[in-house]
């Protein structure tokens, strides 16, 4: 065999004086994970007000409410957030609102699921 590819036990001196050592794996692998969670923790701090402004909730008004009833007309299922489509009948005419709801994972511990509600439902 021209090379050998098998792993090498190199010992690095240990911090005592007693001349024992410790493979160099225990002494290397500390230093990446170390190096990781670093630039985790940088990454996080950095990314935090960005992630803070997309979930601004400056844009409603949370002293006015709103009742609505009507038929549904479609309800989708999808991320970042759910939506539901209603029309509301009115003096002559209807109109279609949009309801923003919350992620998907969020209605789901909620009890929703995808078919909860139906074209044509009446809520």
């Amino acid at each position: 065999m021209l090379w050998n590819f098998a792993p090498m036990d190199i010992r690095l001196p240990a911090n005592d004086c007693m001349g024992s050592s410790r493979p160099w794996t225990k002494f290397a692998s500390t230093r990446p994970a170390l190096s990781a969670w670093f630039i985790f923790a940088v990454a996080s701090v950095m990314g935090a007000p960005r992630s803070m402004a997309h979930h601004s909730g400056a844009m409603f008004n949370q002293d006015k409410q709103i009742t609505l009833a009507g038929t549904v007309k479609q309800f989708q299922w999808t991320n970042p957030h759910c939506w539901i489509q209603v029309t509301v009948p009115g003096d002559g005419s209807s109109t279609e609102w949009s309801i923003q709801m919350g992620a998907p994972t969020e209605l789901f511990r909620g009890g929703w699921r995808p078919r909860t509600l139906k074209a044509g439902d009446k809520i």
